[in-house]
């Protein structure tokens, strides 16, 4: 009996010892079912120039954990892989790039992130951009065959431009082939403007714009020719822009505000820009002037508020303005002022948002430091990013990511929204809205 009992204890150490062999021999439930996935693509924009400056790309999750980082160059296609279960505390991703350049004593950094991030995102600046932009062109030669419009092949020249009779020049712009020839904005004590060795093109479209000492923006069309390389205008001959469009303006520190004509609808027509407000410092009237016979307008309208707040306004409409209506400064306040763990207070709705902080310094030694990042993101009030990897912190000393303050804070109230913008990363094809409302929001010590 002793026997069989030690053979029957024998029998049950050994299938024991197999069980325990034959499970630690299993794969682990997790790993069986792991897949490695692509999780970020990014192609960035051709049209760049990378061979001057470092530029990195860093991916944290949304509660700011690091997951990946690489350097790039503008014809990289970078693929950002992990094992699926590597990401299930990952809902989003927090993209941040950095261009990091050096110029003689000058060192500028600029950093640029997006929160929200989808997982699986493409990325890439330039999948359409080319098409687009080729498209874009062939329809606006249409558009000039069509109106028929001369684009003249002869090569510009230097001329000299007056213009006699002004009561006093505040201010003057000439503007054509879709640029500013020349401009300025400083007040003349005189009564006549002469311009010198002017780069024009024969044949070509060109607006004389001129604000004077009297309050008044008038304008002329003018071609030149070939047969001279003189021209001179009388003030007298200048028009009066049929309609004006004046706002009354609270107390502030600076306007700027422009109009547009377009000859064509598409966003590569002709244009012109019409008109500059006569007083940017301090004005209390503002006066936009709009030329008739155009095929729409734009207007761009930037007030600066002694209240710490800013104004900003465009839209695109195939009449001139006939108002302005400037929103109000809204309740704000800061909670969080880091750029890794941020949050205010608003009472105004807005679609998106966008945070900025900056840190500049001129040092003795002549040499030169700025910083600037922005965070976009989506209507919420609040972010959070991650820190930079220890890599970058070391290799690059004049970041100086921890003297930088934050600058101000910019809510889209009309226009994008953050998805909009997101996807117009993806398809620049994607049309501008025809109204664009922004509030900009300057903390207390700005």
């Amino acid at each position: 009996m002793k026997i069989i009992k030690y053979i029957s204890i024998l029998l049950i150490l050994i299938f024991t010892n197999c069980d325990k062999i034959e499970e630690t021999n299993q794969i682990s439930p997790e790993l069986e079912l792991s897949n490695e996935i692509t999780y970020f693509t990014y192609k960035p924009n051709s049209y760049i120039e990378t061979s001057e400056s470092d530029n990195w790309l860093v991916i944290h999750n949304q509660n700011g954990k690091l997951l990946d980082y690489q350097a790039y160059e503008k014809d990289d296609i970078l693929v950002f892989t992990a094992l699926d279960t590597t990401l299930i505390a990952t809902e989003s991703l927090v993209i941040t790039s950095l261009t990091l350049s050096q110029n003689n004593n000058s060192t500028i950094n600029r950093l640029q992130t997006y929160t929200d991030i989808p997982i699986g995102m493409d990325w890439s600046f330039a999948t359409h951009s080319d098409f687009e932009f080729n498209s874009a062109m062939d329809n606006l030669k249409s558009d000039y065959n069509n109106k028929k419009l001369e684009i003249n092949s002869s090569k510009s020249k230097p001329y000299s431009i007056t213009v006699t009779n002004i009561p006093g020049v505040k201010k003057y712009n000439i503007y054509g082939e879709q640029r500013v020839v020349t401009a300025n904005y400083n007040p003349i004590d005189s009564d006549e403007i002469i311009l010198e060795n002017i780069e024009l093109t024969p044949n070509n479209n060109y607006l004389y714009y001129i604000g004077d000492n009297e309050g008044s923006q008038k304008y002329i069309f003018f071609e030149v020719d070939e047969t001279t390389d003189q021209l001179v205008l009388d003030y007298n001959d200048y028009q009066n822009f049929t309609s004006t469009l004046e706002t009354q303006l609270p107390e502030n520190s600076y306007l700027f505000s422009v109009s547009r004509g377009f000859e064509t609808k598409s966003e590569f027509g002709n244009k012109f820009e019409m008109v500059v407000e006569l007083d940017f410092n301090s004005p209390e009237m503002s006066r936009i002037g709009y030329i008739p016979g155009f095929d729409y307008y734009t207007t761009s309208f930037h007030l600066t508020m002694n209240s710490g707040y800013a104004y900003r306004y465009y839209e695109k409409s195939q009449l001139p303005l006939e108002q302005i209506r400037i929103l109000e400064k809204p309740t704000f306040s800061v909670k969080n002022q880091t750029v890794y763990d941020f949050s205010f207070d608003t009472d105004i709705s807005f679609i998106r948002s966008g945070s900025n902080w900056k840190y500049e310094e001129n040092f003795q030694d002549g040499s030169y430091v700025y910083t600037d990042w922005t965070v976009n993101t989506t209507n919420k009030k609040m972010h959070t990013v991650g820190k930079l990897p220890e890599e970058i912190i070391e290799k690059y000393s004049n970041l100086f990511l921890d003297k930088i303050n934050l600058y101000s804070i910019s809510l889209e109230i009309q226009g994008r929204t953050y998805q909009s913008l997101l996807g117009n990363i993806l398809d620049s094809s994607n049309d501008q809205p025809d109204i664009l409302e922004t509030i900009v929001l300057f903390p207390p010590d700005n």
